[in-house]
């Protein structure tokens, strides 16, 4: 056997080693198994978060404190038209960041937001990014 093939083999069985492994950074649902799934209800043109929104990201905050690898995506759209629709979407985010970094304290690129127009109408949904979706998708600048 070749000595070439020996190195590809033991290279092959490392990476498989560790990815496999708890140290591999990217490992299982991207450090996240400690974050649950939510979705933050408005109500028509409504942008403040309410007492009991603040109340679940105060949970996801906490989550996210035990799992210092995690990144979350945010995706939603207002249900208007496409113009107000975005706008609306921005102002909710606005007021998401706002609680998430200026009062919890998390840093804002632990999050990915994503306006999406097939989303139901007057949800922000977050969840756990899967590994690599984080950098795979642009935050809004």
């Amino acid at each position: 056997m070749k000595l070439t093939s020996i190195f590809a083999i033991l290279a092959f069985c490392f990476c498989n080693f560790l990815v496999q492994s708890p140290l591999f950074a990217q490992g299982g649902n991207n450090g996240c198994e400690g974050i649950s799934a939510g979705y933050l209800q408005f109500s028509g043109q409504e942008i403040v978060l309410s007492y009991s929104m603040a109340q679940q990201l105060e949970v996801l905050t906490e989550q996210l404190n035990k799992n210092s690898r995690c990144k979350v995506v945010v995706s939603g759209n207002s249900g208007g038209s496409k113009i107000d629709d975005q706008k609306i979407y921005q102002e909710r985010i606005l007021a998401f960041i706002t609680l998430m970094s200026d009062q919890n304290k998390i840093a804002i690129d632990r999050f990915v937001f994503l306006f999406d127009p097939k989303a139901q109408a007057n949800i922000l949904m977050y969840r756990a990014a899967e590994p690599g979706e984080a950098e795979a998708l642009p935050n809004p600048e």
